[in-house]
């Protein structure tokens, strides 16, 4: 199985490599209208993003940006 995790090899000049990419899956829920955000890493294996004001889990600038990918993949 590949790894749902990979670590950069280089950073700023000096310093150590810090970044970590993590392999997700994201896709509308056409019910609820929360984008979910799920990886194979159990670490991180499920979260949910929404775009309504007061919920806990509302984040505006996120669900645009993860709508745009799936709009232009097709998925919305």
């Amino acid at each position: 199985m590949v790894s749902a995790t990979r670590v950069s090899k280089s950073g700023k000049p000096g310093k150590r490599p810090r970044a970590v990419y993590l392999q997700v899956g994201i896709w509308l829920n056409e019910k609820t209208g929360h984008i979910h955000i799920a990886s194979r890493d159990r670490r991180f294996r499920h979260s949910t993003v929404n775009n309504t004001p007061g919920s806990k889990r509302y984040h505006p600038n996120l669900y645009a940006k993860l709508r745009a990918v799936l709009q232009a993949e097709q998925r919305w």
